[in-house]
Parts: C-alpha cells; sequence; structure tokens
C-alpha cells in the first residue's frame, strides 16, 4: 500500500476533517505524551505496517500511526487524556482496548491482537450517499422518485433549486431529513421565495425517510486500506476530528483563521431567480457553471451562519 493509495483512501472515506502529517516533533502550546507497543497477528507473529487508532473521545482527535519492523508503533506529541488503541492491518483488527491515559512527556504502553475480522469494505462515497460511481448515473427526472402519496409534493417543493438527482444518492436517518428541509427553508425564506408549510413538511420528511434510509450503520474502518503499508507510507500519520456539529459534511470548507463559512460540494443550491449572479467584465468572464457555482457559495454564506460549519479541526490539532 503506497502513500498515494493511503491518501486517497483516506481522504474518500473519513467523514471527518483529516490531515497528513509526517512524523516528526511537533511544537505545541501545551505539553504532549506518547503511547508505544507491539501489534501482532492472532498466532502472535508481529505484523509491520498495520495502522493503530488513539482515539481521544474528549478533544473528538483520533492519531492514526503506522506499525513499523517487529510490530512496533510510538504515537508521539499527544495531547495528554484519555486514549482507547485500536490495531487494523490486512483483514483484521484488534478490540478496542481499555482507556490509557496519556500525561505529560511520559510514554505509555499499549499492545494491540489483530484477532478479529475487519467488516465489509464501503466503496468510496461521500457521507450518508451511495456510491460516487452510483450517484454520477443517478437520473435527474421527476418519475425516478418511488412512487408515493407525496411524490408530487416532493417534487413540486424540493426542485425549484435543485433536480432529483441530488434527493436520489441521499441515504439519511429521520433526523438528518428533518434537518436537511428545515435547513432548505431556511433558505427560501433567506431568498424571498415561498416557504414550505409545517403540515407539508411533515410529509416530505416521511417520505424522504421512508425511501431514502441509511444503507448501513457506519463503521470508522470500512475503508481503512486492507493492503499493509510500506514503504514511504511508513513514516507518515493520519489524525482526525469528529466535527461537532452532527449535521456538518466533510465537503464544507472553513477559512480557519476567519472562520467564515465558504460552502462547498455539500451546500449549493442552484440559484434563486432573486439571487443575481455576479458581475465581471468580458475579458475575465468565467464560463457558465463557475459562475453557478460562484453565486450558490455567495447564497450560502449571506444565508447560514458561520457557526454552523463545525470546521475547528486546524485550531484543535495546533492546540
Amino acid at each position: 500500500m503506497t502513500l498515494r493509495n493511503v491518501t486517497l483512501n483516506l481522504a474518500v472515506g473519513i467523514a471527518a476533517g483529516i490531515v497528513l502529517i509526517a512524523t516528526q516533533p511537533v511544537r505545541a502550546a501545551d505539553e504532549r505524551g506518547s503511547v508505544q507497543g507491539v501489534v501482532n497477528d492472532a498466532s502472535g507473529k508481529p505484523v509491520t505496517g498495520a495502522m493503530v487508532k488513539l482515539k481521544n473521545a474528549e478533544r473528538r482527535l483520533t492519531f492514526m500511526v503506522p506499525s513499523r519492523d517487529g510490530g512496533k508503533f510510538e504515537a508521539k506529541d499527544l495531547p495528554v487524556g484519555q486514549y482507547t488503541v485500536q490495531g487494523v492491518g490486512g483483514n483484521f483488527q484488534s478490540n478496542v482496548s481499555a482507556p490509557v491515559s496519556v500525561t505529560a512527556n511520559q510514554s505509555a504502553k499499549a499492545d494491540v491482537a489483530l484477532t478479529t475480522a475487519r467488516g465489509p469494505q464501503l466503496p468510496p462515497a461521500w457521507p450518508q450517499r451511495i456510491p460516487e460511481a452510483l450517484a454520477d448515473k443517478a437520473s435527474k427526472d421527476f418519475n425516478a422518485l418511488p412512487a408515493g402519496d407525496n411524490k408530487v409534493l416532493v417534487a413540486e417543493k424540493c426542485t425549484p433549486c435543485h433536480d432529483v438527482q441530488r434527493i436520489l444518492v441521499k441515504r439519511s436517518d429521520e433526523d438528518n431529513w428533518n434537518h436537511i428541509v428545515a435547513r432548505m427553508r431556511a433558505r427560501m425564506a433567506a431568498a424571498n421565495q415561498p416557504v414550505v408549510s409545517d403540515e407539508d413538511t411533515k410529509k416530505i420528511v416521511a417520505y424522504l425517510s421512508s425511501n431514502f434510509k441509511p444503507v448501513q450503520p457506519y463503521d470508522p474502518n470500512s475503508r481503512l486500506p486492507t493492503e499493509l503499508l510500506k514503504g514511504k507510507a511508513l513514516n507518515y500519520r493520519a489524525v482526525t476530528y469528529d466535527l461537532a456539529d452532527r449535521y456538518a459534511e466533510a465537503a464544507r470548507c472553513c477559512d480557519g483563521s476567519a472562520g467564515q463559512c465558504l460552502g462547498g460540494r455539500a451546500c449549493r443550491p442552484r440559484r434563486p431567480a432573486s439571487i443575481p449572479a455576479p458581475s465581471s467584465s468580458s475579458s475575465s468572464r468565467p464560463r457558465p457553471d463557475r459562475r453557478r457555482r460562484i453565486a450558490r457559495a455567495s447564497a450560502i454564506r449571506r444565508s447560514t451562519p458561520a457557526a454552523s460549519c463545525g470546521c475547528r479541526m486546524a485550531r484543535t490539532i495546533a492546540g
């Protein structure tokens, strides 16, 4: 498994902010500790190239480091606190350990054994969506919506800003569909469009949540590599941050210095007629599709509070 493949797998598989950093000492404002140990397989033999996950639930951070020669691993520069440890390598993984205490300038011990078969691998997909290979082929025709009492209502209220493809590729539970529809109503109000009534909202959510349910429970290891790491990939570690806002999606982007939500793939409704497209000179005018994307992001920035993005990964990792 090369570094390029590791980066690709992590990029599409983890529904949280992620950054890949070299395993060199990092200066931070608060004091750090470390965890070291050995990864073995079910027979007790050391495993090189497995990934070891160290999760700090309080900080919402998970550090992933590779096991090296002799199955040894060491995770340095960890913020002090309680961590659970789990090894993942090949088609096996370990149980999640009991909490390990990391203290300043000290090294804790934690060995893991890859004794449990991993769950099924999930194909590349955005969070709560069908696989990308299928999403790109999803129909945009109203008739592709499943039959039901509120099919026409959904098409009438939901498609003025986007086509039905966005609905057909989505897979969420009732709570998330409630949030999506509430967000849609807020944007309609911000654009001075007729807002969906409370009664129609209930009907729309009932239709969507019954026809577009989650595919399967989320498994955080489902898109980690099944091949053991080797080469340059052994010199890197990954850090993931679980977004505090459970409704935020990885496609949202923020300017970490100002906390300004910049919009993204997951939040670009079609520009309502009441929102004019940005003007530009003919010599530097962007393509029509580019102008639409600019207008969509602008509309989101006007109607979505920056705090709702929940993207604080860069500042948290920096300490």
